[in-house]
């Protein structure tokens, strides 16, 4: 069990100290990312930017969290199996919210196509066969066959 045998108050204040002005900066990046990019894209002729943008907000944000929770850890002087266990799920995470931002944006890129560009070929273009929903599995497929 996780106790804290051997850490110091000193090393919990200091890990802290790391995190809290990351959650910080995240709240502050997120809001300031909500406020000014989504006017500059308001103003542009395409809905591709808002997207990509509202594809990406969430991912950035929880990378951030997530990088400012590894890094507070990593100061932390656990036992070496804890820190082992604790780093792979970092990275079991990092790997997971990549993934899912990457099949976010192809996501975005879809529906833009879905919406703009279909409508201006002067052909028939099916993406009936390709759903949103078959590329966010297969965008997770990797990370939980890395897992298992």
């Amino acid at each position: 069990m996780l106790t804290t045998q051997g850490i110091v108050m000193r090393d919990i204040l200091i890990a802290l100290a790391i995190a809290l002005p990351v959650f910080l900066v995240a709240g502050i990046f997120y809001f300031s990312l909500r406020r000014v990019v989504r006017r500059l894209t308001a103003k542009t002729g395409t809905a591709l930017d808002n997207m990509l943008v509202e594809a990406l907000e969430w991912s950035v944000f929880a990378g951030i969290i997530l990088a400012g929770m590894y890094f507070s850890i990593l100061y932390l002087p656990l036992k070496e199996s804890f820190d082992f266990e604790i780093r792979r799920g970092f990275h079991v995470a990092f790997i997971t919210l990549a993934a899912y931002g990457g099949a976010a944006l192809v996501d975005s890129i879809f529906r833009w196509f879905k919406l703009e560009v279909k409508r201006s070929l002067p052909y028939k273009v099916d993406l009936e066969g390709t759903s949103p929903r078959e590329i966010h599995s297969c965008g997770m497929l990797p990370p939980l066959i890395s897992v298992a």
